[in-house]
């Protein structure tokens, strides 16, 4: 192919691919607005994954044609002014037809901004190719990197005989005043960042951005790091990295975010994403770039134009970007470390995900999406807490969010904790002690677990004849038909036992916010479907692991069992001790939003001898006994044990000997339970 025929071929790619560019921002900018009323629109998301895709592929075909006209001189420039000025001629001819014709104002208006676009359009200077040479300094060799801003390339430094990096604002931004400032900013900051004691921020060689000869060409130059972003290590396996290794990245990048923060002043980076953290082939370690977001806590200095990726950008980012005058010098006083800390916390997501981010169960149902992930209670607590829609429930910074990731990580394996046969007495219960060693959940069965047995059918047909008992499918068809049972409370409005909109198929507050976080403990939940659970997870996991779990069983603690594990000796009174309970103790009288359960691993200071969490306050746990009611001698009660977020440990207390019974087909917000494993 002749080169003309190559370069028109190309010219008419990078139209379409600025086309396509405009597009996705306006969809990026639409879901956005979606996702700050909470919702979202599905056929917004697949048309935001189709242009993705739809770039991806222009982008590589346009990469093909660069490298066949390498060697090619081009006079793609004067061209393109003949062809401006051409269209701006008959733009102009038409205006004044318009004018003649008295046409509306919004025709003339639309024809005068077409002619002032393609003006500014003369001065924007070509697509740069290989080979081309920076202030007669640096021969490009080729692109590494390019987003709707800038461009990286790979270049030789012909004064100093090294290779380096060279980020290259986009021309048609180098005209902006705005978009330069933006640039140039980014660039200082990272030399501000510059330094031995901070490996894993890019270095910039050259701290003072450029402008070339032909005054069209804006870059400033990096080191070149030996790498790939943690995106492409992810979706494409340019690197092999293990779960541990990905943690240990996550704990580079914090490193760089807190260096960035305690600067004065403090610097916020704003674009945390997968393609923004870069990992050194010889070590795996992990450097953070572009700061062209970035917002200095400083209200002289602030900033708040640009949006950055929108599935990793916290809510507050969305917001002003989206829905605040940028000219406004105050509009970015929200945003703060805590918005590094969601991006994070997303980007981690998406690395142990190990797959591109599906937008519509990110922003739609964050529970199912979360319950696909693996990961122990812990970790996904931590992970949770990291991308809460409030500021304020968060970490408190990218530091303590990495610690708080790395113990949970590196004790994922706690899920039960091992409880030694006991050396108490329990008189003051007259319990009979247990006589066996067991292991105990390290904390109560979370909304997100428990949402696997819903997804497996649990409340079906086929999940209630496999793992609910023969009693529990009695009690549980009365309970739907809504007829009177023994084991069943009587508390609907009519007197019946249950309201007619009560979910007969999940938990009974499952749609509740107050309820569903998904590393809340699971609520509303009877003694019955908390056995089948029991029954439904020893399933799954002889099905994973057949030779670890084959010899054992699962179900609810007795009320020996919780009592042993909730307290070393008869004279503690709570799981720490004998302490007054206060807030980094326990979860009581109303102390969160009115009444409602915490998140799991929020108070490790008051965990159980054994660090069984939340044994005291939060929510009522079920036990195994069967208790005999007092009139009828049918044993249709179960004992709930521990106290709850409601009560007020002064007539209600939430010791460890605080104690209850309720029919065991009872549900309520704040009973849920925890379980025992023991061998057979």
């Amino acid at each position: 192919m002749e080169p003309d025929s190559l370069q028109e071929k190309l010219s008419s790619l990078q139209k379409k691919l600025a086309d396509k560019r405009r597009n996705l921002l306006l969809i990026q900018e639409k879901i956005a607005k979606y996702v700050l009323r909470e919702t979202i629109d599905l056929q917004l998301l697949k048309g935001e994954e189709d242009t993705q895709n739809e770039i991806k592929e222009i982008e590589d075909e346009s990469l093909k044609i660069r490298n066949q006209i390498n060697d090619v001189e081009r006079d793609f420039e004067s061209k393109h002014e003949r062809e401006i000025a051409g269209r701006i001629k008959i733009c102009e001819i038409r205006l004044e037809e318009l004018i003649n014709s008295d046409a509306p104002e919004e025709e003339l208006r639309a024809v005068g901004l077409e002619i002032e676009e393609l003006k500014r359009s003369l001065y924007i200077a070509p697509s740069l190719l290989p080979t081309n040479i920076l202030s007669s300094r640096y021969t490009l060799v080729a692109s590494i990197g390019k987003g709707g801003f800038s461009e990286v390339w790979k270049a030789y430094d012909n004064h100093l005989r090294r290779y380096v990096a060279v980020k290259v604002l986009h021309p048609h931004h180098a005209e902006e005043l705005a978009q330069r400032r933006r640039f140039f900013r980014g660039a200082k900051t990272m030399s501000r960042l510059n330094g031995s004691d901070m490996p894993n921020i890019v270095h910039i060689i050259e701290a003072e951005p450029t402008i070339d000869e032909s005054n069209k060409y804006c870059y400033f130059v990096m080191e070149l790091i030996d790498g790939y972003n943690l995106g492409e290590v992810i979706l494409y396996k340019k690197l092999s990295l293990s779960s541990d290794e990905l943690v240990k990245i996550i704990g580079d990048v914090g490193n760089a975010l807190q260096a960035a923060y305690n600067k004065d002043p403090k610097i916020v980076h704003r674009d945390i994403k997968p393609e923004n953290i870069v990992i050194r082939r010889n070590n795996k370690s992990a450097c953070l770039i572009d700061f062209d977001l970035v917002l200095m806590e400083s209200k002289s200095q602030c900033t708040s134009s640009g949006l950055g990726s929108f599935i990793y950008a916290s809510p507050e980012v969305i917001d002003i970007d989206i829905t605040t005058d940028i000219t406004d010098i105050n509009s970015a006083v929200k945003i703060d470390r805590r918005s590094d800390v969601y991006s994070l916390g997303m980007t981690t997501v998406f690395g142990l995900f190990g797959q591109r981010l599906p937008s519509s169960e990110v922003f739609i149902n964050r529970l199912e999406f979360i319950s696909k992930m693996n990961y122990s209670p812990r970790v996904l607590s931590v992970l949770i807490k990291s991308i809460c829609w409030q500021q304020n429930e968060r970490y408190e910074d990218a530091d303590s969010f990495y610690k708080a990731l790395s113990d949970a990580w590196h004790n994922k394996e706690k899920r039960f904790l091992q409880v030694p046969i006991p050396s108490i007495s329990t008189q003051n219960l007259a319990l009979e002690q247990p006589v066996n060693p067991y292991r105990i959940s390290e904390f109560t069965v979370t909304n997100a677990e428990y949402y696997k047995f819903i997804r497996t059918e649990g409340y079906s047909d086929v999940g209630l004849r496999r793992w609910w008992s023969e009693l529990g499918r009695e009690v549980w068809e009365a309970y739907v038909e809504r007829r009177s049972h023994s084991y069943l409370f009587e508390l609907a409005k009519d007197g019946s036992v249950r309201n007619e909109g009560d979910f007969t198929d999940r938990p009974m507050y499952w749609d509740d916010q107050k309820f569903n976080h998904p590393v809340q403990p699971v609520v509303g939940v009877s003694w019955f479907e908390a056995e089948a659970y029991c029954n439904w997870l020893l399933e799954e996991l002889r099905s994973v692991e057949p030779a670890q779990w084959n010899d054992k069983l699962i179900h609810l603690p007795t009320e020996a069992q919780w009592h042993h594990a909730a307290c070393r000796t008869d004279g503690d009174l709570y799981p720490w001790g004998n302490e007054v309970p206060n807030s980094t103790l326990a979860n009581f009288n109303k102390q969160r939003n009115g009444g409602t359960p915490d998140f799991i691993d929020t108070r490790r200071a008051g965990a159980s001898w054994v660090g069984c969490h939340d044994m005291s306050g939060n929510v009522w746990e079920w036990c195994r006994d069967p208790i005999s009611d007092r009139t009828t001698g049918i044993k249709d009660n179960r004992p709930i044990r521990g106290g709850c977020c409601f009560d007020d440990n002064i007539k209600k207390p939430i010791s460890v000997d605080a104690r209850d019974l309720r029919k065991a087909g009872y549900r309520h917000c704040a009973i849920g339970f925890r379980i025992v494993v023991e061998s057979l």
